[in-house]
């Protein structure tokens, strides 16, 4: 139980900090509305993280465990989600992103580390 924990809590920091240093090293502000290639480039860049957080969950869980696997990207949609209804002022683009392709992409980096492990 607490391997999966943990292996939840290194998923998430992995994809949280890569997020971190990608849009300060990108020069890219989240909270404003982005221009068509900043959004392109941003989906394209943050896609491989998302999915190697999901790897990196699975890696770290227990064999054969689906359950963290599954949370991790429930976990990132519900911080996403949490973030738009509590600043419903702001841009959102990058939660939509989170929501609709880098928690996907999340479960599936999960779901094909865990199906060579067996």
């Amino acid at each position: 139980m607490i391997r999966n924990i943990l292996a939840i809590v290194a998923g998430y920091l992995f994809f949280s900090l890569y997020a971190v240093l990608y849009f300060s090293i990108a020069g890219i502000e989240p909270t404003n509305p982005p221009a068509t290639v900043d959004l392109i480039v941003t989906a394209i860049f943050s896609s491989p993280a998302a999915f190697f957080s999901g790897w990196i969950t699975s890696i770290i869980s227990t064999k054969n465990s689906s359950k963290p696997i599954i949370i991790l990207p429930i976990l990132m949609a519900l911080v996403a989600g949490t973030s738009i209804v509590a600043q419903p002022d702001t841009v959102i683009w990058t939660q939509l992103m989170t929501i609709l392709l880098l928690a996907p992409l999340t479960y599936l980096g999960g779901s094909l580390a865990n199906r060579g492990r067996r």
